[in-house]
């Protein structure tokens, strides 16, 4: 077993945006880089709304891919001086038990491992102020 097989390796995607109809410049940096190819998403022409770089028209792809995280750097800096990728961004997907998750609500634990919304507690509880007490604090700041 080599050490790279001990190492956990996160899941990635990455984004672009190509010259080209192929994904061939971003599959040689990801297999330069140690990276798996997990999932390729069909490359489709797109019109851009403002020119990248000269080009008015572009090829964008998706690929999901895991790496290490120290690789990740790498693959961002050799997809920088890549000519034929016009732009690229890489962001790790979202797991569905996050996805289901409330913005700004507190979890706790129910007691089986899983985290539930807490609907005694929740981030954006405030008090409402009324016109009239808004008003009042205004003139006592005031003074």
């Amino acid at each position: 077993m080599d050490v790279e097989d001990k190492e956990i390796k996160n899941s990635y995607e990455i984004t672009f945006l190509t010259k080209e109809e192929s994904a061939g410049p971003v599959l040689k940096i990801l297999e330069a880089n140690s990276a798996l190819v997990e999932d390729e998403k069909p490359i489709q022409k797109v019109q851009l709304e403002y020119k990248i770089k000269g080009f008015d028209q572009a090829y964008i792809g998706i690929i999901k891919f895991s790496s290490l995280p120290e690789a990740v750097s790498k693959i961002t800096d050799s997809a920088n001086l890549d000519g034929d990728i016009l732009r690229f961004i890489v962001t790790r997907p979202i797991r569905k038990s996050e996805k289901e998750r409330v913005p700004g609500a507190a979890y706790k634990s129910d007691g089986e491992g899983r985290s539930m919304p807490d609907k005694k507690k929740r981030d954006d509880d405030f008090l409402t102020l009324t016109n009239a007490a808004l008003q009042e604090k205004i003139e006592e700041i005031l003074k």
